[in-house]
């Protein structure tokens, strides 16, 4: 007879015997193995050894003359169209920061290695204002700060959810490694700017929490630097009736607009807009990367295909109908809708690819607080499942897409459930 497979064999006292090896299944004793490794004093040393690695990771690639081109096949990725607007503002050429042949020509002369002729820049001025400072250094020294900036973000956005986490914050490190490793975040802080979005949106939920709303409406009104963001966030934050969050993204909206100006004249928003229509039709092309509903049903159904946009418009009024609706439910806690929103501001827009799903990560960090090793095995799909993205460009769509989802789901069923039934056990 042969005897239980190891994994499978716990000794369980309380069954009458030590000497009797109880066979459970498989996945309960992965976890339950998996639990015991995991002491405070290895969540304590284990994410440190982690962050050791990844500074001299990021060291390597800032000192080695090709590092910043390794992971993403160019200089730097998307972090060269920063770097070029910010070298435009600096050189007292903002009035062209939407001209694409300025963009270009900066773009090519500051990495003339780099096999992608043009990465356009399509954000608000004060965003190219941001990275102004930085156009004044060395392009490999200034995208080795920025991807510092970025990861110093993520733990900043970690730090601020200690509080409102009932489980999981007692550990913030661990969170920030898990979270940051998340591949949507780990892919996104080499050149990206989703890390941003993630902080702010923290820093907006932590406001919101305090109850200290003039400071929550600024934070969302600062997610303006991707207005796909701040707008369905501020509507549903609407719906909690506190009129000073409405007063506190005026105030900051206001203020970003006159940054704009400052910087590009007052005509701003109209150029920037004009041009946004051009930067749609040079995406096209990247629509397996898209996990936003429309995108993700034109590259199953067809590019500006009829059947694509209605199909993918009703399913994104349909959720934010959806989510609209779970605001109004004073039983669901904030954590919950917060979490949930995270996961419908990646769905909702027409234009959001697979890094912009690090926003969901958050969503995930509330899922493991709220069920902890109950739903153990699912989180852990999730989240290793993330890694298989890359194979996106075979098939044709978003792999991201369908784990984002799955996570609103099951985020929903939670809400769905008496309170009871989704605090973890003690």
């Amino acid at each position: 007879m042969t005897s239980p497979d190891p994994v499978r064999r716990l000794w369980i006292s309380s069954a009458g015997s030590s000497n009797h090896p109880i066979e459970l299944p498989y996945s309960i004793c992965v976890i339950a193995r998996a639990r015991s490794l995991l002491t405070e004093e290895r969540l304590r040393v284990y994410p440190r050894a982690v962050l050791v690695a990844l500074g001299l990771a990021l060291g390597w690639l800032v000192l080695s003359p090709n590092g910043v081109g390794t992971i993403h096949g160019d200089p730097g990725g998307d972090f060269r169209s920063f770097y070029a607007a910010g070298e435009i503002v600096r050189s007292g050429r903002a009035a062209s920061l939407y001209d694409w042949s300025t963009q270009l020509a900066t773009q090519a002369a500051i990495t003339p290695g780099a096999t992608r002729d043009f990465l356009p820049f399509a954000y608000p001025p004060f965003v190219a204002l941001a990275y102004a400072p930085l156009s004044r250094l060395d392009f490999r020294l200034a995208y080795g700060l920025s991807t510092f900036g970025m990861v110093f973000m993520v733990y900043a956005a970690v730090l601020l959810l200690v509080p409102v986490f009932r489980r999981i914050g007692s550990q913030p490190l661990a969170v920030f490694v898990a979270l940051l490793f998340f591949y949507p975040v780990l892919r996104a802080v080499g050149g990206q700017t989703s890390a941003v979005g993630v902080v702010l949106i923290a820093l907006a939920w932590r406001c919101l929490h305090d109850e200290r709303d003039l400071a929550a409406g600024a934070a969302i009104a600062f997610l303006l630097y991707k207005p796909q963001l701040a707008l369905p966030l501020i509507c549903l934050a609407a719906l909690l009736r506190r009129p000073k969050i409405l007063v506190g993204f005026a105030g900051a909206a206001a203020l970003l607009y006159a940054v704009g100006a400052a910087v590009s004249g007052w005509s701003w928003l109209f150029e920037w807009w004009s041009q946004i229509g051009e930067f749609k039709q040079a995406q096209l092309g990247n629509l397996h990367n898209s996990i936003g509903i429309l995108g993700f049903v034109e590259s199953l159904i067809g590019v500006r295909s009829p059947a694509a946009i209605g199909i993918g418009a009703l399913l994104s009024a349909a959720l934010a109908v959806g989510m609209a609706l779970i605001w109004l439910q004073t039983r669901v806690s904030l954590n919950l809708r917060m979490a949930m929103t995270c996961c419908a501001l990646v769905l909702i827009p027409p234009h959001s690819l697979y890094y912009d799903a690090g926003i969901a990560g958050l969503g995930l960090l509330v899922l493991a607080d709220e069920r902890g090793w109950e739903d153990a095995k699912w989180i852990a799909i999730l989240y290793f499942a993330a890694y298989l993205t890359p194979l996106s460009k075979f098939i044709g769509f978003s792999l991201m897409f369908p784990l984002v989802v799955a996570m609103l789901l099951r985020l929903r069923s939670i809400a769905a459930a008496p309170a009871s039934e989704h605090r973890p056990k003690k």
